[in-house]
């Protein structure tokens, strides 16, 4: 009988478990019945983990009984003569052994093992993968591994994991001494390849713990991160298990349990991970993250999706194993691999020193003695540029402190003034705001906080965790001083703020109450209201801070989904924010909003949006008055008229071709494009039907294409189908048409990257594009619009659209909200054409899988859309239209 680990009781119970050698013998002659026994054993696994056995001991035992089959293969192979030593090393080194997971093995041999034990190995190995085993392996002589050992990490980490289950055990003495760390990678080498190694990892998964689809074994905080300790203190101390580090002085018991918890918890999700993908898989994709909250018992309630709850919890355990990782990386590197020379220490201040750039705390009873140094630490940090880290053993003294940090801490004034004081200072307030995070002092002074730590938002926009969107806003905003960062004007602004302390708690608050039942925006602002006059702000300061919370979405909503060619928008958005002072904060939150929302909504087009409505508006608030539409259409052909007078154009020129169009083209485009529009008209050619003109905005960050032609059934549905053939991405359309039947169409484009077209020949596609598409005298259809990416597939609800006619307009606008998929916007032309609707213009937003389109139309006969049964029709068809399937979509062509 082979001397091991006997196998547990959820396997060793059951009648079919081989306890004889005689039935271990037979496996070799019927290896259909080997076949058979892992997979019972597979089942028996699962049937302990749903029956509530901790998962630490299925995959031990998982791995033990593993074990028990490869040493009798082993054995019935007759390789228990060879020369041989049968290692198992990485995962199923450290006898972790999951569901699907690779058996890894390494076959030590020396010059003895000869043609025959050959044989006899490769139909070992046959053996194993006929019985369903993923089996990984290599074959090497001790002088083999250790040459491999030295040219690859991997190697020596895998080796130091090994440990013999058969064969000659002197090979595996003779490679541990081989490959000790006195002859190759010593202790400090190894930890700084493996760091370096962990760093290219972190980097490969975005540097964020924060992934909408994160890797649960791969990314930072994940598996790998707490293997990261325990491959280098092994190399370090020799030690074969983490509790032994408890001894050695390096690690306390408090974090090996919270290090034994935390992958408790991961071992967990990456088996019913397992069960759910029926396959080796460690992202939490879309795909499965419903079906995990659901296996976990979250349900749905009325603040939070039960997928919500199951990532928040997801996300605060990882972020707790991130914390001691990165903990522990430091005291290993301050412990064990620092330059063991005399610092000279620097006080700094009452209660702190530094040596080099790490701040320590004067002594252990610190924060005992002195609770407000819990908050003057980030302080002095702020204050002092040549200390950029906390020394371990300081952030070990406020984990063990945080419980000072109670309702009286919170109430005291002194320390009140300190929290503001670090919002005050011109430097590094983001960078220790996050560091307060992360050391557990910001959620235990502003409780609040803590309600929203790891709270994710089940979409495609939000790619944040709530707590990392509030401080990755603050960043943002603090960026905004940075000229290398920020456009003049967006800096100019920011430096005129009388009270910059304002803005940034207005970042800090404008999503604090996400997840509350009630509008987060009104609660949040009753939070910031309360906060600022209990931290000492006037009222004014206050009430301007709680202003901003509420109303921190009025102007992006404003700005992108909006007509800012309407007067009436514009006065409606000036009279909400009354004066500049809180235009000038309201912009800039907007604007760090925004960018700390996701990296990839902040684009020329939004910042264009944005600085429009600014300059409307605060041109509005200036003139105190609304401006009569006639002045609004007067100074518009001023400028337009001056421009062409330069260019040679006479004035009754200009008016011959405006007199064919009315008030609305004016209000519609800028005095630029309106001289562009003219000149183009003036310069065309008689016996052409039409111009197509391209021209790039680089302040919008894309392409304007200029149609010129006359009108004609299905024009805007034909356009916009060709432009989503050629891969492009409509941001906004208009489409305006003259008294004697001519049409300016405006479309303004970006291509599959949201990147201006520019390259000749892309510029020739649209042309020879747009040319067929407007010489149609039938609707070009759409045909394979009506699927969604398998991506989406989790986000679809139904398309909810709303008509409305207000009373100062001449047409009606249409919203609509929907999942967002290619052709959107050619399908919605497409109803419109078969029903004669005809449309004036358009924008386009897209918020992660989510469209808010504006179309503004009329019907066939140029007026509002005012009859009920009608209105019905339209958004029947267009619903119609747009409803996506959850199917793999077609390639567009894309130039």
């Amino acid at each position: 009988m082979p001397n091991l680990t006997p196998p547990p009781a959820f396997i060793s119970k059951h009648a079919w478990w081989p306890t004889e050698d005689e039935q271990w013998v037979e496996f070799k002659s019927r290896p259909h019945k080997h076949r058979e026994l892992v997979q019972t054993i597979q089942q028996a696994i699962i049937d302990a983990f749903k029956s509530g056995t901790a998962t630490s001991e299925v995959i031990i035992g998982y791995a033990i009984t593993i074990d028990h089959l490869l040493w009798y293969a082993w054995f019935n192979h007759d390789l228990h003569k060879a020369n041989a030593t049968l290692l198992a090393v990485g995962g199923y080194g450290r006898a972790e052994l999951h569901l699907h997971s690779d058996i890894d093995l390494m076959v030590l041999i020396d010059k003895r093992f000869g043609d025959s034990d050959k044989d006899k190995l490769s139909t070992f190995l046959t053996f194993l993968w006929d019985s369903g085993l993923d089996v990984g392996h290599s074959v090497r002589t001790v002088k083999e591994a250790v040459m491999e050992s030295k040219k690859d990490v991997t190697v020596i980490s895998s080796i130091l994991e090994g440990r013999p289950l058969c064969g000659n055990i002197a090979l595996f003495n003779e490679l541990q001494k081989a490959t000790a760390s006195n002859k190759i990678w010593n202790s400090k080498k190894f930890y700084l390849a493996k760091k370096e190694e962990m760093q290219a990892r972190h980097k490969k998964y975005g540097d964020t713990l924060y992934q909408l689809e994160p890797n649960i074994k791969e990314g930072p905080g994940g598996l790998r991160d707490i293997q990261f300790i325990d491959w280098v203190t092994k190399r370090h101390f020799g030690n074969r298990a983490l509790n032994e580090l408890i001894a050695e002085g390096f690690l306390l018991e408090e974090e090996y349990n919270a290090l034994r918890f935390a992958q408790e918890y991961l071992w967990k999700m990456r088996f019913s991970l397992y069960l759910v993908t029926q396959r080796k898989e460690d992202r939490l994709l879309f795909d499965y993250q419903v079906e995990l909250a659901r296996l976990a018992g979250h349900s749905d309630s009325n603040s939070n999706l039960a997928v919500e709850k199951y990532m928040q919890n997801y996300y605060r355990h990882i972020s707790e194993c991130y914390k001691l990782i990165e903990l522990l990386q430091q005291h290993f590197e301050e412990t064990c691999i620092a330059t063991r020379y005399l610092r000279m220490r620097k006080k700094i201040g009452d209660h702190f020193y530094s040596i080099g750039d790490v701040l320590h705390a004067d002594n252990d009873t610190l924060f005992q003695d002195h609770p407000s140094t819990l908050l003057e630490l980030f302080w002095v940090l702020q204050n002092h540029d040549h200390v950029t880290k906390v020394s371990s053993n300081t952030i070990r003294l406020i984990r063990k402190n945080l419980h000072l940090i109670d309702e009286d801490f919170r109430n005291n004034s002194e320390h009140k003034k300190i929290f503001i004081a670090i919002l005050r200072q011109p430097r590094h307030i983001a960078r220790e705001l996050s560091r307060m995070h992360r050391l557990g002092v910001l959620s235990a002074y502003w409780p609040a906080f803590a309600r929203i730590e790891g709270r994710m938002q089940y979409d495609l926009y939000h790619v944040y965790t709530v707590d990392h969107h509030i401080l990755t806003v603050l960043k943002e905003a603090t960026r905004l001083g940075d000229s290398i960062h920020t456009e003049n004007e967006i800096n100019s602004i920011y430096y005129k703020l009388p009270k910059i302390e304002i803005l940034y708690l207005a970042a800090l608050f404008h999503d604090i109450a996400k997840g509350r039942d009630g509008d987060h925006s009104s609660e949040g602002s009753q939070d910031a209201i309360d906060f600022c006059l209990a931290h000492g702000l006037s009222q004014f300061d206050a009430s301007l801070v709680s202003w901003l919370v509420q109303n921190h979405l009025v102007m992006s909503v404003t700005a992108q989904h909006k007509d800012l060619s309407d007067p009436t928008v514009v006065q409606g958005f000036a009279d909400k924010v009354s004066s500049a002072i809180r235009l000038d904060y309201l912009y800039l939150l907007t604007i760090a909003d925004i960018k700390g929302t996701n990296p990839t909504l902040w684009n020329n087009w939004r910042s264009t949006l944005l600085a429009d409505l600014y300059k409307y508006t605060l041109f509005q608030i200036r003139a105190g008055l609304p401006r009569d539409t006639s002045e609004i259409i007067h100074d518009i052909k001023t400028s337009a008229l001056k421009q062409l007078n330069e260019m040679g154009y006479d004035n009754e020129e200009c008016e011959i071709v405006w007199s064919q169009f009315n008030d609305d083209y004016f209000l519609r485009h800028t005095d630029n494009e309106i001289t562009w529009h003219t000149e183009i008209a003036l310069k065309a050619n008689p016996d052409s039907n039409t111009e197509i003109h391209v021209r790039q905005l680089e302040r919008r960050g894309s392409t304007e294409i200029f149609i010129y032609t006359p009108d004609r059934n299905f024009l805007f549905a034909n356009i916009t189908n060709s432009l989503y053939k050629l891969g492009l991405s409509i941001l906004d359309a208009r489409i305006i048409t003259s008294n004697n039947g001519l049409t300016f169409n405006t479309f303004t484009v970006v291509d599959q990257n949201e990147k201006p077209i520019s390259d000749k020949k892309s510029l020739e596609k649209i042309n020879s594009a747009i040319t067929q598409a407007v010489s149609q005298k039938q609707l070009s259809y759409n045909s394979t619009s009506q699927f969604v990416p398998s991506r989406l597939r989790h986000f679809q609800f139904a398309p909810k659209i709303t008509i409305k006619n207000a009373r100062h307009l001449d047409h009606t606008s249409m919203h609509i909200h929907a999942i967002d998929h290619p052709g959107l916007l050619a399908n919605v032309a497409q109803a419109f054409a078969l029903l004669g609707i005809k449309v004036i213009s358009a924008r386009v937003s897209t918020l992660g899988e989510k469209v808010h389109d504006i179309f503004y139309i009329t019907n066939k006969n140029n007026k509002k859309i005012l009859d009920k049964k009608e209105q019905q029709a339209l958004i029947d068809l267009v619903t119609e239209k747009i409803t996506v399937e959850s199917k793999q979509l077609p390639n567009s062509i894309s130039i």
